[in-house]
């Protein structure tokens, strides 16, 4: 952003973007605060205003329609005033993304102001994350999670998918600032490579997978659009088994401990917990297949009429599982919403796809339509394990994904340097 037009902003909208990706995934507690008033203030802004150009958009309607189904469903959960309660309040995420789409990231110089602070934002969480690994804490006090999985700045095990989400920010950040020529572009592969190392040793194995694709996906798309890269692309695989080597033979043991456990899940998953409460997950939408058993019920209901544990340590003691969410975003959908909502979030999703990979885009920065559909992709794949996305420490982070991603779709540069 140049100063004249940094003169021109305004400093508290400056300051907001600044905060945004910070505040969003520091904690659950100011991702909450910070975009339910930004959600308040963008329908106070916009009944004052009368602008409802947005209600036009069609993952706008998309989504009110889902919760509008959830609220209605309601009524026939047994938890009908909670169920109520959580489908009205889940409002707060996609409207908080509607104000940054329609208030915020109005322009390349916002949207490049907010890249450039989650670049840097990124750049401390990894600085602090390999410290962790190396010395059992990390700069702030806190010491490797469970199962040896780091931390981070973070208090939880969260520090791989947050910071996947926060990678497509600041790759953007560098895509953006430097010339599409064969030096460059090699240079953007290799760190994205270098970035899979580091979710490698997060521990968190379904984030490294999404990492990896994305580099496939990333080296393919390149490949196929600058012919000159593709000498490279050899040397970039084999370094990545040369680094992956490396870290085997430093950190064997903990990597063992982390993977081949994993090996084991995928070969007899469903004996696995993760097997037992997806079994739970299908037996609780049986409940109700239509409208489901109601919004952020999941838990409660399994216990009420499944009976199951909700202890995930005596799994093996029963024939299913009651925990928070399903640990999938669609069985868990399809358990709290039925076959209705999930056909409703499924539509939005594909309103959601058409904007950040609409055929402009493709045509005008293919590489650029990569990153964008990749964020939302990872996001919703479907067969991965996933945090839920009714959840405040989670919600925040894909519903800011979603509108970034909105934006910068709808803010390609004019002029592309091939």
């Amino acid at each position: 952003m140049s100063l004249a037009t940094l003169h021109k902003e305004k400093w508290p909208l400056l300051v907001f973007i600044v905060l945004l990706p910070i505040f969003t995934f520091i904690s659950k507690t100011t991702a909450d605060v910070y975009l339910t008033l930004t959600g308040l203030f963008f329908v106070f802004y916009s009944v004052k205003n009368k602008e409802y150009d947005w209600l036009q958009w069609p993952w706008v309607r998309a989504i009110f329609a889902f919760i509008l189904v959830a609220m209605i469903s309601a009524c026939f959960s047994i938890f009908p005033k909670e169920a109520f309660i959580q489908s009205f309040i889940y409002l707060r995420w996609p409207l908080a993304a509607i104000a940054l789409v329609s208030l915020v990231f109005t322009n390349q110089q916002r949207l490049h102001l907010f890249e450039k602070t989650a670049f840097f934002f990124l750049l401390f969480i990894i600085v602090d994350t390999v410290f962790q690994f190396f010395y059992g804490k990390d700069i702030l006090g806190h010491p490797i999670g469970g199962t040896s999985r780091l931390t981070g700045p973070f208090t939880k095990t969260l520090v791989g998918a947050y910071s996947l989400k926060l990678f497509f920010f600041a790759f953007v950040f560098l895509y953006m600032l430097v010339e599409k020529n064969t030096k460059n572009l090699f240079l953007l592969t290799l760190s994205i490579l270098a970035f899979n190392v580091f979710l490698l040793i997060t521990g968190e194995r379904i984030v490294f997978i999404f990492g990896v694709l994305f580099l496939l996906g990333w080296l393919l798309a390149t490949a196929f659009i600058y012919q000159a890269l593709r000498k490279f692309i050899p040397l970039i695989l084999m370094g990545g088994a040369a680094l992956f080597a490396l870290i085997v033979v430093f950190a064997r043991d903990l990597l063992l401990l982390r993977f081949v456990p994993f090996i084991d899940a995928i070969k007899n998953f469903s004996s696995t917990t993760y097997g037992d409460i997806f079994h739970s997950a299908f037996e609780l939408w049986q409940l109700s297949p239509l409208l489901g058993v109601g919004m952020r019920m999941y838990s409660e209901v399994c216990v009420a009429k499944l009976g199951y544990t909700e202890n995930e340590v005596l799994f093996e003691q029963t024939a299913g599982l009651c925990v928070r969410h399903p640990h999938n975003i669609y069985l868990e959908i399809l358990a709290q919403n039925g076959i209705v909502g999930l056909l409703l979030f499924v539509l939005t999703l594909y309103c959601i796809f058409r904007v950040v990979s609409a055929k402009r885009i493709w045509q005008q920065d293919s590489l650029l339509a990569v990153i964008l559909t990749g964020s939302v992709v990872v996001t919703f794949w479907p067969l991965a394990t996933s945090m839920s996305i009714f959840a405040n420490n989670y919600a925040g982070a894909v519903w800011l994904t979603i509108a970034w991603a909105i934006a910068r779709a709808q803010h390609i540069p004019a002029k592309i340097i091939n």
